[in-house]
């Protein structure tokens, strides 16, 4: 499992604003949930009674999750949502990126808009947060579903006072 660098803990710790938002955390539960359980299928019902997540976010988050090719729906009396690829190839950056588009710390990280920011022309800062959404770009891509699936194994097994060696797993 990559580690965090250190510079991006210590970014991530002064700048408080910079947080995923509420339904990037959600698709990211969900689709951990799916991949716990990888030959199931799973209705926004389903998902609402164990994950307690409102099934209209749940509805939503799917539809945006299935439009960015992360998960698959089949429609009928067996039919339901399930993850479209191995845990291990879903990055916790592609989920991110179906939720709420590109990831950007300022506006000027990604501006998509036709009009430039009025402090560009003479702007000290721009390249430094182009660093830094770059860094953080990087590292959620280098975390996968299967990666937080180990973690909470990992968890699991420590409260549980079961030793669970991180360091064999790929």
């Amino acid at each position: 499992m990559p580690i965090i660098s250190t510079s991006i803990v210590l970014i991530i710790k002064r700048f408080k604003m910079i947080r995923l938002s509420r339904l990037s955390d959600y698709a990211i539960v969900l689709i951990c949930e799916m991949a716990a359980a990888r030959d199931d299928t799973f209705s926004a019902r389903k998902l609402h009674e164990t994950k307690h997540i409102s099934q209209s976010a749940i509805m939503k988050i799917l539809k945006l999750l299935a439009s960015g090719g992360l998960v698959t729906s089949a429609r009928g009396a067996r039919g339901g949502y399930s993850i479209a690829s191995e845990p291990s190839e879903i990055s916790i950056l592609d989920i991110v990126k179906a939720i709420d588009g590109p990831v950007s710390v300022t506006l000027c990280s990604h501006n998509t808009t036709d009009e430039p920011c009025a402090f560009e022309a003479h702007c000290t800062a721009k390249s430094g947060w182009g660093m830094v959404n770059m860094a953080l770009q990087d590292t959620l891509s280098r975390f996968s579903v299967a990666d937080f699936l180990a973690a909470h194994a990992a968890h699991y097994h420590i409260n549980k006072g079961v030793r669970y060696d991180l360091s064999t797993q790929e």
